[in-house]
């Protein structure tokens, strides 16, 4: 039990043993983080810019607005959701710059354009752009571009290109990618990984056609001289940060990389991405490779793509995941997703060496339950490793850990009949009730580890408090019961007492930031800037430690085979 160690003892029992989901907020160039922009649709109105508006690189060729929108969840309905109503400080003046000329005038949001400036020689504008401090709508930002040449001799409303806005503190020529900030943040405590899901935008990053699910090639990803790391639907980028950003951070803060590969990308995107990985990756940095995202989630369109690649496959002989006359789709897109784990091993395998299997290359089985007959078919970790052992021998050999999410939450955090009058003791009492029901289901999944000899046991990709996702019923409540000091006691029993002192290795808490409303309360912290004021994070460095080891070194947790 935790409660039975001292502080010091707890973090060195601990230390190695937590990631952390990689959030936004995270660029010193706001531009790159909100590719939201418009043109006049000639109605009076504006439409979203589409591929016929933009350039090579998703910059508008017409005149435009661009928008920014760091407002709390709902302010814009006139409510917003969280009870304390706190919004992220983003005040201060920001420098700005753009190749071409322009007209700036604000459009909607409280900020002042000023010292506006153009250079013919260098064909760039600059200027400033001041956010006064919080007040009603604080944090919205619409900026219209008028008048637009994107070379000096080009007719107006031609648009512009290479858009920057650098937040307080920063200037235009700076070098840095990642705030100061949000480094910091990172390295207050001894997190030994960082998940890049969210950012990657891994969760729908699918495409089709009238004859079914297309893959996807390694030179219509995302570019870092792209316009924004974000989805860009007028490319048709579904995709969020460049490769070479998850790396640089990585690199940067000294922690492992966990990585979602996209579920349509062909094997060849697979093969570039660990040329790349081995190029720029420092030697000392672990890679967790999983499979898109929760393939077991009906919520989720990447399941519908799986499981229609799946059918496809097995219809055309390609690849026989009905190859013990199994009639069930979802068993052969169940068999799909994990075979899709042991092929991208194997790819990266050839790249950096077989010997690194298990050691820098580790391979994740996600799934949700140990449980052979689980109503999530494809999430179901003991069919995809008999599939896997029958089809391609002993799973140790390639296969690292299964995974599986431990969040906890309950009935009343979501706010579901019945509890919507519910006080925030309440909700506290059924978040712990929900938790201790949950240690069976994360005890049978680390003995099925145990039983099949992965090297990295169960790692779980996902995991904190859970407060639902949309429902508004007794919000302010529910945001409550995450600030309230004893949440930590639940945060603590969640990962120590049901689940590392079961015997389950790496966990990953979802997420580093974000704010808290009716879709979640994600975040370790609200606000980036920070950290320490929400009990979560102060909980964590009691639990791991803080990270006293500089950035760029390697962490060296006990969870390293």
């Amino acid at each position: 039990m935790v409660a039975a160690l001292t502080p010091a003892a707890v973090a060195q029992k601990y230390r190695g043993k937590l990631g952390v989901e990689a959030s936004g907020d995270a660029f010193v160039d706001i531009v790159r983080e909100s590719y939201r922009w418009q043109t006049p649709d000639h109605q009076g109105g504006w439409k979203d810019v589409s591929t016929a508006d933009v350039d090579e690189y998703g910059w508008p060729k017409t005149d435009c607005r661009w928008i920014v929108d760091f407002r709390p969840c709902a302010e814009w309905t006139g409510k917003i959701d969280d009870p304390a109503a706190y919004r992220v400080d983003r005040s201060g003046t920001y420098h700005g710059s753009f190749l071409g000329s322009a007209g700036l005038r604000r459009a909607e949001g409280s900020f002042t354009v000023s010292n506006c400036l153009y250079d013919t020689a260098s064909n760039r504008t600059t200027f400033e752009l001041t956010i006064p401090s919080p007040v009603s709508h604080h944090g919205l930002i619409i900026l219209r571009f008028e008048d637009t040449r994107r070379n000096p001799k080009d007719k107006p409303g031609t648009g512009i290109s290479e858009f920057r806005l650098m937040r307080p503190g920063y200037p235009l020529d700076t070098r840095e990618v990642f705030t100061r900030e949000y480094r910091k943040c990172l390295a207050s405590a001894a997190f030994s990984t960082l998940r890049f899901m969210c950012v990657l935008e891994t969760n729908g990053n699918v495409e089709w056609d009238k004859q079914g699910p297309l893959k996807q090639s390694w030179s219509h990803r995302k570019f870092v001289a792209d316009a924004g790391v974000g989805r860009m639907d007028s490319l048709n980028k579904k995709d969020g940060w460049p490769w070479e950003l998850v790396i640089q951070l990585c690199n940067e803060t000294g922690m492992d990389a966990w990585i979602n590969i996209p579920v349509a990308v062909d094997d060849d995107y697979i093969r570039q991405l660990a040329l790349l990985l081995k190029r720029t990756l420092k030697a000392e940095r672990a890679m967790y490779i999983e499979h898109s995202n929760e393939i077991w989630n009906f919520g989720f369109i990447q399941y519908a793509w799986n499981k229609a690649t799946a059918i496809q496959d097995s219809k055309s002989g390609k690849v026989r995941y009905n190859y013990d006359a199994n009639p069930s789709e979802e068993i052969w897109a169940q068999r799909r997703h994990a075979q899709r784990v042991k092929d991208a091993v194997d790819i990266f395998a050839d790249v950096f060496g077989k010997k690194e299997i298990n050691r820098r290359i580790r391979g994740i089985l996600s799934g949700v339950t140990a449980e052979p007959e689980g109503f999530f078919v494809c999430g179901r970790l003991s069919g995809m490793l008999e599939y896997l052992e029958r089809t391609s021998g002993d799973p140790r050999n390639y296969i690292y850990a299964i995974s599986m999410p431990i969040y906890y939450g309950g009935k009343a955090a979501a706010g579901e009949a019945g509890t919507d009058k519910y006080s925030v003791d309440q909700i506290l009492d059924d978040m712990r009730r929900t938790m201790d029901g949950q240690k069976a289901g994360r005890k049978a999944a680390i003995d099925l580890a145990k039983r099949y000899n992965l090297p990295g046991g169960v790692c779980a990709y996902e995991g904190g408090p859970d407060i639902g996702g949309g429902r508004t019923d007794n919000i302010e409540n529910r945001i409550l019961a995450i600030r309230d000091p004893r949440q930590g006691d639940l945060y603590k029993k969640n990962f120590a007492d049901c689940y590392w002192d079961l015997g389950g290795n790496l966990a990953m808490q979802f997420t580093l930031s974000g704010g808290y409303s009716r879709y979640g309360a994600w975040g370790l912290t609200d606000d980036i800037n920070v950290p320490d004021r929400n009990s979560l994070f102060k909980i964590v460095r009691e639990m791991i430690g803080s990270d006293v080891l500089k950035q760029g070194q390697p962490h060296t947790g006990a969870y390293r085979r």
